[in-house]
């Protein structure tokens, strides 16, 4: 089950299913690795897409839930087949911190 703020969602490569999670772990991976403000850049995508190099931190970010040893590299050659599954945990995310009260006094 996901918690506040998560989203989850799986693809599959050959025979090897993938999990993609987004949560504040993989805000701060994405900001790790792109070397921005998640919050911040996300407000901006309206009118600055992400680049493939935000792009790819971000789905490498994702994925390091369900397979912490995954490359960024190989998070990069995974990313057609599991764009879909990224923009619906990302979706699932927003839907999630939207419709729940916010926590009395718990980070």
């Amino acid at each position: 089950m996901a918690r506040r703020g998560e989203g989850r969602s799986t693809f599959v490569v050959g025979e090897k299913l993938y999990s993609v999670v987004v949560d504040f772990n993989t805000l701060a991976d994405f900001e790790a690795e792109a070397k921005c403000n998640a919050m911040q850049r996300f407000t901006e995508l309206d009118t600055k897409p992400l680049s493939a190099g935000e792009t790819r931190a971000l789905f490498w970010a994702a994925l390091r839930d369900g397979h912490p040893d995954i490359s960024i590299r190989d998070a990069g050659s995974l990313l057609v087949s599991g764009q879909d599954a990224l923009k619906t945990a990302m979706q699932s995310a927003m839907d999630a911190d939207e419709m729940q009260e916010p926590d009395q006094g718990n980070v």
